[in-house]
C-alpha cells in the first residue's frame, strides 16, 4: 500500500471535526478524486483502490463522514441532509486550491453516491466528473418497511431514536476475508437514528425526482449480484440521465462492492480509464 499519505483534520461547515487523508500519487499527478464511503463503514476501507488510483498517478482525497470513523458527530445521525452536502463542499473546496491545476473528479459509493449526487445536482462548479458505484437509489435488505415507517414518524418527535440496519456483511463480497474484516472492523457501526432515516429518505426521492438535470460527465457501476442495492436503482437512474456523456457498467456476478470483490482489477482498470478519457486536454502538466 502507498505510505505516501497524510493524515489532516477539517472542521465541518458547523464545527464537527472530520478525519481526512490525501494519498499522493507514485509520480507526477494527472487529476484528483475525492472519494464518499458509504453508510457505517469510514474511508480507511478504501485503502486497496486507492493505492491502485496512485499507481496510476491519480492523488486522492478520503474523509470520514460526520459520525463515522475518526470524525466527530453522534454515530449514524445528522440534523438534516444538507449536513452531508455542506461536510462534502468544505472537502472539496480545499481539495480544489491543493495543485489547483489538476482536473478534479468525486466518487460515491453505496450510500455515499447519494451523497455524492445530491452534490453534483446541486454544486457541479469546479468538478470534471462523477463515478457513481453501488448507488443506494433502490436498497435492500438494510432496513424494513416498519424501520422506514418508524424514522418518518419519529423524526421530530424523536429525532436521535435509534434503528439498527440489517446489513449482512456477507452480501459485501465473494472474498471471505473482505467480510471479515467489516465484520470485525472497529470503526465500523450499525445504528442509525430517525432523522438520519427520514433524512435519507427525502434526499432519495429529491435525486430521483432531478435526475434529468445531471450534466456531468459520469460512470455509474453495480454489480449484478449486489443484494444490499439493487442494480434497478442505478438502471432506472440512468435511463433519466439525458446528459449524453454517461456510461453504465454492470458487472456478472458482482457483489455489493466491486471494488472488493471477485475481479476487483477489471473495476479499477474501468474506473482510471474513465478517469483518464475524461481529462481535460493539458491536464496533469504541472511539476508535481
Amino acid at each position: 500500500m502507498n505510505k505516501s499519505s497524510e493524515n489532516l483534520t477539517h472542521t465541518g461547515h458547523d464545527g464537527v471535526e472530520l478525519h481526512a487523508r490525501v494519498w499522493a500519487a507514485h509520480e507526477r499527478p494527472k487529476l484528483k478524486l475525492v472519494i464518499v464511503h458509504g453508510i457505517g463503514e469510514h474511508s480507511g476501507r478504501y485503502s486497496g483502490l486507492v493505492d491502485c488510483l496512485n499507481s496510476h498517478n491519480i492523488e486522492v482525497l478520503t474523509f470520514d463522514n460526520r459520525g463515522h470513523g475518526l470524525s466527530g458527530g453522534p454515530r449514524g445521525h445528522i440534523n438534516s441532509w444538507g449536513d452531508y452536502r455542506k461536510d462534502l463542499r468544505v472537502m472539496v473546496d480545499w481539495f480544489a486550491e491543493q495543485k489547483p491545476d489538476l482536473p478534479l473528479f468525486i466518487l460515491g459509493h453505496s450510500f455515499g453516491s447519494l451523497i455524492a449526487l445530491d452534490y453534483i445536482l446541486r454544486c457541479p462548479e469546479g468538478l470534471s466528473g462523477a463515478i457513481i458505484s453501488a448507488s443506494a437509489l433502490q436498497p435492500v435488505n438494510v432496513a424494513s418497511s416498519a424501520q422506514k415507517l418508524a424514522a418518518r414518524l419519529l423524526s421530530k418527535l424523536l429525532p436521535r431514536f435509534r434503528l439498527k440496519l440489517t446489513i449482512d456483511p456477507d452480501l459485501l463480497s465473494r472474498i471471505p476475508e473482505v467480510c471479515d474484516d467489516y465484520r470485525y472492523d472497529p470503526l465500523v457501526h450499525s445504528c442509525v437514528t430517525a432523522r438520519w432515516g427520514m433524512e435519507t429518505l427525502e434526499a432519495m426521492e429529491w435525486i430521483e425526482r432531478h435526475a434529468d438535470k445531471l450534466a456531468m460527465p459520469s460512470l455509474f457501476i453495480h454489480g449484478d449480484a449486489d443484494d444490499l442495492n439493487a442494480k434497478e436503482g442505478t438502471l432506472n437512474f440512468f435511463d433519466k440521465v439525458t446528459n449524453q456523456d454517461k456510461k453504465l457498467i454492470i458487472y456478472p456476478g458482482r457483489a455489493h462492492e466491486p471494488h472488493k470483490d471477485l475481479g476487483q482489477e477489471e473495476v479499477m482498470k474501468d474506473m482510471v480509464e474513465w478517469l483518464t478519457a475524461h481529462l481535460p486536454p493539458q491536464a496533469g502538466q504541472n511539476k508535481a
